[in-house]
């Protein structure tokens, strides 16, 4: 009877680790991928802020360029910011698209681009996944963010 027990416990575990083995092979690597998109998305955001910084303007092509780049990765959101320069450390702030793209900006003037993928990505659904029984007591947020802020430093040139 014995024998019998602890064949079973061994059966037992033996396919807890036959499933627990693929899924931490998945979650390294769904990580990895996790990260390297992570890291392109703020790399797409700090080239775009760099145009935006340099040229003095956030044309509607910069906008299509930042929008395109960034959703081959995933469906993210895209917050603006303009703090527009009155006198030095008086500012107006502005988030609606339509009073930031294809304006001339002012030496002085600051830009915010905020980018969050609005669905998790596999990592972040697999860490918050429902396994073996046991469920994270909180929601660990792993979406993708981010939000880089320049000063304008030259005017926009006029052709």
């Amino acid at each position: 009877m014995e024998s019998r027990t602890i064949m079973l416990g061994r059966t037992i575990a033996n396919l807890l680790i036959i499933t627990m083995i693929p899924f931490i092979i998945i979650l390294f690597s769904t990580y990895y991928m996790h990260v390297h998109i992570s890291e392109r998305i703020n790399e797409i955001n700090y080239n775009i802020i760099e145009v935006v910084a340099t040229s003095g303007e956030f044309t509607n092509e910069t906008y299509n360029t930042l929008k395109d780049s960034i959703n081959r990765y995933g469906d993210y959101k895209i917050k603006i910011r303009y703090d527009k320069k009155i006198k030095p450390g008086i500012y107006d702030t502005y988030f609606d698209k339509a009073d930031i793209i294809d304006q001339k900006f002012k030496i002085g003037d600051k830009i915010t681009i905020y980018l969050e993928d609005k669905k998790l990505s596999l990592f972040g659904r697999l860490i918050n996944a429902f396994f073996l029984g046991f469920r994270p007591e909180n929601y660990i947020d792993v979406h993708i963010k981010s939000i880089k802020s320049c000063v304008v430093v030259n005017n926009p040139s006029v052709n």
